[in-house]
Order: structure tokens, then sequence, then C-alpha cells
């Protein structure tokens, strides 16, 4: 092999001129009479390469220089049919070529030909057009690059940011703590010995203060707060709340994914393990149920990680597969609670009321503090006197009503205000809450312990579980006003987290202010699906159908359909879609009726018959006339698309060209153009029209570019398919390493936006087309990865290992590591012989090997051509497959059924 880098040299002037005078003015090919230059002088016959002058053409010969490359003993002329047929090396290898070559010089050797001046110029150009077309490509590929990592860029900016105030991982400030020693040792040590925790006892008796005590000084904890919050939601606050510790991604793809509920549970279970967090899901208490899908996988895979709950009552052990330790914490001893009460140093000196305050309130910690507050304007023999013939149960309701109705007008509209929001607030919030009577009448709040601060990147802000509860039994009529200014206050925020959304949306249909209501519900649920929350999107909208008051609005129809139609379930998707369009009016139906089309034409792939196809193609034809210019368009690519899956390609392109113009005259023509685009593109690649297919998906990368940041995730499904429909056409024109580069970009953006098999199967077809460009090293590399990633998350049920393992028996034979191939033929022969077939491997002698046999063109025929080389001979191979078999006995059938290859003399 030359040191020389490959290069595409045009032949010199005197060469054409030469092996013109030879040929004649005919076709080289024997028999054939077609003339190069026609009677007007025009070239229509090609100068053709024996040997390519690049890697991946036919009969390329890697120990040629660039000059015997364009040399008169490699070059001959024929017709275009001749050219085309002789691309068949098995049949025309280079030595048959040489001697048709030479044949047909040799009829011509003494005769006279003329060689008119434009002769040798036409034939150079030719080159130099041939040479630009590949200059062209290789300038399209590196653009390609660069507009790959523009691209990648653009998604990372356009993901939603996350806002560090809207997430609920802070773990609560714990102001003036005391006691439990006992209780904090032996949970601590319970940490060390167990995944799944949980702390039980009355609302109010200090759970979530005992473990914010617990977990104040360690590091990866993430504190969820499940009272008002259902499972998807607390979900999306989880893949967030990893996303921001952790800089991790994987739990928000996991949820963007279509992936089954329990595998999705499992992935995020593994995610959470990797990080070693402790996942705090407080408030859990009659919430319980919705989660136990949650606690018991996690509680199940958990290794490195921990599950701790709070809850008013103890755990039902039965559900889990692991022991839990089950903390159950009761009142203060009164000790502590002494200490609790002489916080304010009230009480000093009046150790017999003391006494009697913490035994009729059973040392519940909270109702001390309140307690401690009253006291500071309350007689204490007053307060002691009221409380001592109550019974215990209402101690709790009078201590709590006293100091309400002890609070100031401002203080209890602030209180009342906040508990009616149900929902954490921030700094900011507040700010706006109390814009008219100051911040003042929050801080007395906090002093008197009726609000309870969480600390993260922002401060937030809740009314006491106990206190809420209480002030909710409020009159309907008294609460009506601080709903009407939750609403206010909501409507004010710029950015909402999901809670914030639905509570607002929740707040307008009590108040009966359904068009308020419908926008925002709008509004959430396209930003839940622009995002990918589709399951939060799916329940949201579910919910809003269960209400009377809005089970008419068509958009949560449209929502469920979409959802469905994503996860693939398009019988339901269906049945939504069908209710939604019975509402619906305008465009809004043309655009259900689009995505009832396009359902239907997804399900006729999966086996739902021709008459789906035709029931979308008439939906198609007539949305072709919808005012929404969009959807139009978007009706013509659809239809192009059926067209060309019918294999009508030229159909399909004649459609889709004049519906390109319009959609790019239009404002805002969205991701239809690149749509159309590759649609185009892959019709000329089927129609081996392969230059043309490569400049279509080219314009359809840099359109895809320009919308990454308007349109994030949404245009993620066409612009990875476009990398893929590239790389194949460069494949199939058999340029292999432009084909390798350009699947190891579709394989970079799966792997950045966590989309597992995309990430396998594209990684799988760069190794491939490496290991047929012969570049078996990298190839090499590139496969083990691929094996790596396969082992690492299970996929092995998932791919075909036949594919895998073939691949990787011809990568490591040739890329120097015969053991490991042998070893890995072994599983591939087993494989085989368990679904009933033999693999095709052939195992040669060099000597024996014929020269027009290319076991690359038979490896992507799935035949494995494996040749001994450096002088090695079956008695070695037989040496190789007894040491493989020493270590492996289980592969001792299947490596011993070979038999030598030899060619007949």
């Amino acid at each position: 092999m030359t040191e020389e880098l490959p290069k595409r040299l045009p032949p010199a002037a005197e060469t054409i001129k030469f092996i013109l005078i030879r040929s004649g003015n005919q076709c080289a090919f024997t028999g054939c009479m077609r003339s190069i230059f026609n009677d007007a002088n025009q070239l229509i016959g090609e100068c053709c390469h024996i040997e390519s002058a690049l890697p991946g053409g036919q009969r390329f010969n890697a120990d040629q220089t660039n000059e015997q490359r364009r040399s008169a003993d490699n070059l001959m002329f024929m017709c275009h049919d001749h050219h085309v047929e002789t691309d068949d090396v098995m049949k025309f290898p280079m030595q048959v070529l040489k001697k048709i070559k030479y044949d047909h010089e040799a009829r011509f050797n003494e005769l006279p030909i003329t060689i008119q001046p434009n002769y040798v110029s036409d034939v150079l150009a030719l080159f130099s057009e041939i040479g630009q077309d590949l200059k062209n490509t290789l300038e399209l590929t590196n653009q390609v690059k660069s507009d790959t990592e523009k691209i990648l860029s653009h998604l990372t900016k356009r993901e939603a940011p996350v806002d560090d105030a809207l997430l609920q991982f802070p773990i609560p400030i714990n102001l003036n703590f005391v006691g439990r020693n006992a209780e904090l040792t032996q949970f601590k040590t319970a940490l060390i010995n167990h995944n799944t925790l949980s702390v039980c006892g009355l609302s109010g008796i200090g759970k979530t203060s005992f473990l914010a005590e617990v977990l104040k000084k360690r590091e990866g904890c993430i504190w969820l707060d499940c009272a008002n919050d259902d499972l998807t939601t607390v979900l999306v606050y989880l893949a967030d709340s990893v996303q921001q510790q952790f800089g991790d991604k994987t739990i928000n793809q996991i949820l963007k994914s279509s992936t089954p509920f329990q595998a999705t549970m499992q992935a995020v279970a593994q995610c959470i393990n990797l990080h070693g967090a402790v996942i705090v899901l407080d408030n859990v208490n009659d919430r319980l149920e919705a989660f136990v899908p949650l606690i018991t996988v996690f509680n199940r895979h958990f290794k490195m990680a921990k599950i701790i709950l709070t809850l008013n009552s103890r755990l039902d052990m039965a559900i889990l597969a692991n022991n839990c330790h089950q903390q159950i914490l009761s009142g203060l001893n009164e000790r502590e609670s002494l200490h609790l009460l002489n916080i304010d140093q009230m009480l000093e000196g009046q150790p017999e009321v003391v006494k009697a305050i913490i035994d009729c309130t059973q040392g519940h910690p909270y109702i001390i503090k309140l307690i401690s507050v009253l006291c500071r304007d309350t007689d204490v023999h007053l307060l002691f006197t009221e409380l001592k013939d109550l019974p215990g149960e209402e101690v709790n309701d009078y201590v709590k009503k006293k100091i309400v109705d002890g609070l100031s007008d401002e203080q209890q509209e602030l209180l009342f205000q906040l508990a009616i929001l149900d929902i954490p607030v921030r700094l900011t919030g507040v700010s706006y809450l109390t814009s008219k009577i100051g911040l003042k009448v929050f801080y007395s709040l906090l002093d008197k312990y009726l609000i309870t601060a969480k600390k993260g990147p922002e401060y937030l802000y809740f009314v006491h579980d106990l206190v809420k509860n209480y002030i909710k039994n409020t009159p309907e009529d008294f609460n009506h006003k601080f709903v009407i200014q939750g609403v206010d206050y909501l409507a004010s925020l710029a950015i909402k987290s999901p809670s914030e959304s639905i509570q607002l949306i929740n707040f307008c249909i009590k108040l009966n202010l359904l068009e308020k209501a419908r926008e925002e519900a709008r509004i959430l649920l396209s930003t839940m699906l622009a995002n990918g929350y589709f399951q939060l999107a799916l329940d949201v909208a579910a919910q809003l159908e269960e209400d009377p008051k809005t089970n008419d609005w068509d958009y949560i129809y449209y929502v469920q359909g979409r959802v469905f139609r994503f996860i693939g379930d398009h019988e339901k998707a269906l049945i939504k879609y069908n209710k939604g369009i019975n509402l619906a009016k305008g465009e809004f139906r043309d655009i259900i009726e689009f995505e009832i089309a396009s359902t239907l034409t997804n399900y006729s792939k999966e086996g739902g018959g021709k008459s789906m196809i035709d029931a979308a193609t008439l939906i198609y034809q007539r949305l072709i006339a919808s005012k929404n210019q969009t959807l139009s368009i978007q009706s013509q690519i659809s239809l192009g698309t059926i067209r060309a899956e019918n294999q009508e390609y030229e159909a399909a392109i004649d459609l889709l060209l004049p519906t390109l113009k319009i959609a790019e005259a239009l404002e805002n023509p969205q991701n239809t153009i690149p749509a159309a685009l590759q649609i185009i593109g892959n019709c000329y690649s089927k129609m081996e029209k392969y230059d043309d297919a490569i400049i279509y998906y080219k314009d359809a990368l840099l359109h895809y570019g320009q919308l990454t940041l308007t349109f994030g995730m949404n245009i993620f499904d066409g612009l990875y398919y476009n990398y893929q429909n590239l790389a194949w056409t460069y494949s199939k024109a058999k340029y292999y390493s432009l084909a390798a580069e350009t699947f190891e970009l579709a394989a970079e953006l799966a792997e950045s936006h966590s989309f597992l098999q995309k990430q396998e199967q594209s990684l799988f077809d760069q190794g491939y087309n490496l290991l047929v460009d012969r570049q078996f090293e990298s190839a090499l590399t590139i496969l083990l990865s691929h094996y790596d990633l396969i082992v690492k998350n299970n996929l092995m049920s998932e791919i075909d290992m036949k594919l895998t393992h073939g691949a990787l028996v011809m990568a490591l034979w040739y890329g120097g590591k015969p053991t490991g191939a042998i070893e890995v033929m072994g599983l591939l022969i087993q494989e085989c012989n368990e679904e009933g077939f033999a693999p095709k491997i052939m195992i040669m002698e060099e000597k024996d090997l014929r020269p027009e046999v290319n076991i690359m063109e038979f490896f992507q025929q799935n035949v494995y051509f494996l040749i001994l080389g450096n002088n090695k001979t079956f008695k070695d191979l037989q040496v190789l497959i007894e040491d493989v078999i020493i270590r492996m006995p289980h592969l001792a059938t299947s490596l011993n059924t070979f038999r030598p290859l030899r060619s007949p003399e």
C-alpha cells in the first residue's frame, strides 16, 4: 500500500488523446458498436477507470499511485450502459476488464482516427465535473457536521429552562428543632441499612422537621412535597431536580418517551441509583395509593439510593420486596416539651402550669409551639383554665382558633389567602400578595409558626397543614374573595410551575371564569406537549374531561389523542379525536381531522388495512382546501408520503415540488419545508439518483437548524431520520466513509437527548459502514462500543444479535483479533442453530482465494468470508478453535462444524 493519500486526478490531455485513438471512437465492451462522440462531435460515451480512483469505488487498488490510476493503462472508453454493467466486480474483475480493453484496442491499433479539437477538452471537462461533484459532496458533509453542532446547541438552549424557584427539592428549614435524640440515632442507623424508610405519626407531630434534621448535612437529597400533586406531577419535579442537581437529563427524556409505565419506573430508578440520591416523598398521607407503583419499584431496584416517606399512618409492608424501616413519632417527652415552651421564656417559674399544658397537648410539638405564641399575649393561668377541662381532641382546635382569632385583619387576610392558594409561594409572590399591607405582616405570621419555609435556590413558603385544614373549614362565601385574589396573583406570574398553572385553572373553574380557564388549560397543555411531558398532559386533560364544566372543551380531546398516538395506542387516539371533532369548529376541526388521518396512516402500517389508508387519503385531499395554509401544505406532504410509500416516486416529487414553493412563500412555514425536502430526498434515493437525494437532505438539514430554537424536541424525529436517510444514501452510493461519519452524527444527536434505541441503531450502522469501507480498526472500536451499550442497557432481547455478532466477527478477524472473532463466531452459530438455520460463514486459506471475490460484498449479503492470511493454514485455524474451546467448552459443538473451503483445481 502506498503512503500517498488517494486523490482523484484528471488524466493528462495526451493520455486522453492516446486512448481515444486506440478506442476507434467505439465502446470497448465486446460486441458493442456505440460511439464515444456522435456525428455532431458531442461526447456521449464515458471515460472509465478500470481500478477506481478513490477508496470505495469498484476494484480500487491501494497499491497504485495516483499517477498510475490516471494513466492510459487504467482508462478505457465505454458507453454509459456498459460502464454501469461493468460495475459488477464479481463478473468483471480487474483482469477481465483489462483483457476487454486490450482486445478492443488491438482492433484499432493500425487504424487512423481523426481527433476533433473539442474531443480532449470535452473529456477533461467531464472529469472536472465529476471532481467538482465529489468536492461538493465533501463540502456538504462538512457543512452537515457544522450544522449538527449548531442544531445540538440550539436544542440544548430550546429545552425548557429549569426555573430554580419552581422546583420542590429543597429541605425545609428547621427553626428551633429540639429533642428526639434517641429517634434520630435510630433512624440514622436505619438509613445505612435500608433503601426504604418511612416516618409515621399524627399530622403536625414533626415528621417533616424530624426528617429535615436527619438530612440537613446530607448531599444529594431531593425533597418532593406530595401533599397536592399526583404521581405524574411529582415525577416531573423529580426529573427537573435530578437534572439541576446532577446535570443528568435522563429522567426528563424517559418521561418524554413512549416507554410503558413499569419500564419507565425501572429506568427512573436506575438513573437515581447511579447518583446515590435520597428521594423524600413528604406528606404522602392519604395519597399513598397513587404513589405505591413508584415506591414498590424504588424499593425493589435501589441499591445505592434511598427513598423516604412521611405518612400519617404505617406503611403496609406486604407491598414491598425489601424490608422497610418505619419510624413512629409520638409526642415529645416532658423535658423536650419544656424546652420548646421555654423558647420565649414566657413560662419561667410556673412549672405546674407548664406540666399541665404539656399533658393536655400530649407533647404535640406544633401545638406546643402555638401555645408558646399564645403565652406572649395571654394570661397563662387563664389559658390553663380554658384548656384543662377540654377533651384531648378539642385542644388542637381551641388553640388554632384562639391564635387565628387573635390575628389582626391584615394578618388573617394574608394567612387565609396563602392557605386557600394551597401551593408553595415564592418571596416574589409574597411581595405581590402584601403589596398593600407590607411584608411586615408576612413576617409576623412566620414568627407565630403559622407559615413554614423551605430553603432552596429561593425560599418557598406555605401555611402549616394543621392551620390550613382548619381555615378550609370556613364558610364558602368567606373563601370566595381569596380565590379571586388567587386568580389575580397566579395570572401575574410570568413563569408558572405545573402546580401553579393547574391551581389557576381550578380557581377559574370555581369562579365560572370558563373562558379564562380554557385559555390557561390550552397554554399549559401545549407547553407540556412541546416539552415532552406527555403523561402529565394526559392526566390534566383527563381530569378536565371528568368535570361537567369543562368536558366540552375540544382541546382536551385533541391533547389526549396526540399522546395516545405518540405512545402507539391508535384505537384510543381515534376515540379521543372523534370526541374532539364533534365539539370542534372552524380551523381547529381541520386540525383534529388531520390528526385522525395521521393516526389512520400509522395504524394501517401496523396491520390496520388498506381501508385506513384510503380513508386517510380522502381526508388529506379534503384538507388541501383548508383555509389553514400550513395544514393544507401538511396534507399535500402527507399525500406525497403515501405516494412515495406506494413506490410512485416521480408522482410524489411532482406533487411536493410545487408544495415547497407555496410553503417557502408563507411567513411562518413551521416544519413543513424540511419534511417535504426529506420525502423528496427519499424518493430520489429510492430512484438511485443519489446526488439529487443528498442535495435535498442537506437542504432539509438547514431548515431543521433554523427551526430548533422554535420547535425544540418537536422536530427531533424528523431531524434524526434526515441524518439516517442521508447516511444510507451515502452508503448506497458506496461513499461508505461519508456514511459512517453521518451515522456518527445521528448517534451523537440521539445520545445528547438520551434516545437509547436510536443511539444504538446509529452506532451499529456507523460501525457497519466502516467495516464495508475496510477501516477495520475503526470499525472494531465502534462495534465494541456498540456492544457495550447493548449489554449495559439490557438491549440484547430488543435487537437482532445475529447481525451484531456477524459484524463483530468480521471486525475482530480483520482487525487483528482472530481469537475474539472465533469466540463471537461460536455465539453466532449458536444463535442461528437455535432458530433452525446455519449461518453463512466461509473460512479459506489465502492461496485459495479467487481474485474476483470481494469479501465485503459478500458481507453485505450476510455471508462472512474469513481469509487465513500471512501463510496461515487450516491447521493453524484448528489450533485457534481448540484454544477457544478449552476456555469456552459450551462453544465446542458450534465451532467443530467447519470444513476446509478450497478452490477447485
